[in-house]
């Protein structure tokens, strides 16, 4: 049963690597994840020591499984508000302010930093793709085409660069 806790964090990852939504900063996500993965393991691992003592494990085994499906609600709910979202992309022209790479063990992800568009909002941090991150420039205008999301969600659908003086 453990491997769902494992596919829910791939899911996580995957679906909010297509669906980019605006409120979920990447760390805190990343965080999330690793909870979502580890903690179940942690209570299936506690499981397994009631039952091999010979004492009741019954509410721990329900916990267990209730919250292995609740990994599964994350995923669901970025994969529900982008794949289902009718909404008009609603472009926004802002400024990139900076672009980094981040390094994982195998592969690397692409980030770019942008002034907000939104109140209250100071930055937005997406990943991007290789070629929209090469073609990305500090301090030269891009178009964010943001969609409202079929939960009322907002998220990015394409980063284009603008080209030109």
């Amino acid at each position: 049963m453990y491997f769902i806790a494992f596919a829910a964090a791939v899911g996580t990852i995957l679906a909010r690597h297509y669906y980019r939504a605006l409120d979920f900063n990447s760390d805190l996500l990343l965080v999330v994840i690793l909870a979502m993965f580890l903690f179940p393991g942690v209570l299936l691992f506690y499981v397994k020591q009631l039952a091999e003592r010979g004492r009741d494990f019954r509410g721990s085994a329900r916990t267990y499984r209730m919250l292995l499906a609740g990994t599964l609600i994350l995923p669901a709910v970025l994969v529900v508000n982008g794949a289902l979202d009718n909404s008009a992309p609603e472009p926004h022209t802002t400024t990139v302010l900076r672009k980094w790479t981040r390094h994982g063990r195998y592969n690397y992800w692409y980030v770019a930093q942008f002034r907000s568009w939104r109140p209250g909002h100071n930055v937005e941090e997406l990943e991007v793709t290789t070629a929209t991150y090469v073609r990305l420039e500090p301090g030269k205008p891009a178009i964010i085409e943001v969609r409202s999301g079929a939960l009322g969600i907002p998220w990015a659908g394409g980063i284009i660069p603008r080209v030109g003086p």
